[in-house]
């Protein structure tokens, strides 16, 4: 249904990259290695190892830089996020889970742990995963995508209404996702309100940038009405 979110590079770290421009990620591990040899107390530069190194898929690396950064600064949240996702794409849960934990006890005002606590726990423990995925959307209810999770681990455990009013009030904020659009049109069709999900796609047409393609669909959709 949804990913972890993105590696979450702070501050000190690299920024993206431009159009068109490639990044030459050995020149920065090196420049960044050295950094750490003249500042070993200076954690960002641990850090941007990590993200040039997962850069280049070299996943193995970027554990051991960020768990060097972490010697350096055993409360660095951020940290924490970035380690539990990298973990997460290795396929490593459990030690995944140990890393977000850890951030949410540092930072408990922070959404981004307790958003991949969510994703993470959703099959082993659904009532976990949902009050976690809950703490996200309370923590930062404007954000769609934490609005849409919650939404959708509600009515996997049979509730509708929350999730309805979730959802439109996102819409209503234009804050409401591409999914968020397509899974309340679901609840109203699973529920015969077919009205409704006549309004949510026209709401789409109105609110969403989409591609021709998917333009002409729900046009079809609404026609079909």
């Amino acid at each position: 249904m949804t990913r972890f979110a993105h590696m979450n590079r702070s501050d000190h770290s690299m920024h993206p990259p431009l159009p068109g421009v490639k990044r030459d990620y050995d020149t920065a591990i090196t420049a960044f290695k050295t950094t750490s040899k003249l500042r070993p107390d200076f954690e960002p530069a641990y850090v941007n190892v990590a993200f040039a190194y997962n850069a280049k898929g070299q996943n193995s690396q970027a554990e051991a830089a960020f768990r060097k950064a972490l010697t350096v600064d055993p409360n660095s949240t951020h940290c924490y996020i970035n380690l539990g996702m990298l973990l997460g794409e290795m396929k490593r849960l459990e030690e995944a889970e140990k890393a977000f934990q850890q951030a949410a006890k540092l930072d408990p005002n922070n959404p981004v742990p307790a958003y991949n606590l969510g994703i993470l726990l959703a099959e082993s423990h659904p009532k976990t995963a949902l009050a976690w995925c809950k703490k996200a959307y309370t923590l930062q209810p404007c954000n769609g995508r934490y609005a849409y999770t919650y939404a959708f681990y509600l009515a996997r455990q049979g509730e509708l209404e929350r999730p309805i009013s979730i959802l439109e009030k996102q819409i209503k904020d234009k804050t409401a996702t591409p999914d968020a659009y397509m899974f309340l049109a679901q609840i109203y069709q699973s529920i015969g309100q077919q009205s409704k999900v006549k309004r949510v796609f026209e709401k789409a047409l109105k609110n969403l940038d989409l591609s021709p393609q998917d333009r002409t669909m729900l046009q079809q959709r609404i026609q079909s009405l």
